[in-house]
């Protein structure tokens, strides 16, 4: 995945859902629908809206972008990301770094 794929997987999730279901995201042990299950009930959003933002967060992960993806978040200039939002991906790659996924 190159950073443009990269760039328009992280939008087509939003950054704010990215790094709000990161940890899910990584668990191996979800499905797809039971991630899509807890982004709809905190979320609102359709069910196809939810699988598809696990499809391509889950993506990122597997292609080994995942701190790069976290990295983008904490540059981002988008006023829809919140200061708590970019602190809260600043500690998430840290963590991954350090030890890997999350879970």
């Amino acid at each position: 995945m190159d950073d443009q794929q990269l760039d328009r997987n992280l939008r087509s999730i939003g950054k704010e859902c990215f790094v709000a279901f990161f940890e899910q995201f990584c668990d191996s042990s979800l499905s797809n629908a039971d991630i899509a299950a807890q982004i709809r009930e905190e979320r609102g959003y359709t069910d196809k809206a939810c699988l598809s933002r696990t499809s391509h967060a889950r993506s990122i992960i597997k292609a080994g972008r995942a701190i790069d993806a976290l990295d983008m978040v904490c540059q981002s200039t988008n006023s829809q990301v919140t200061d708590l939002t970019k602190l809260r991906a600043t500690a998430l790659a840290i963590w991954f770094r350090e030890y890997g996924p999350p879970l």
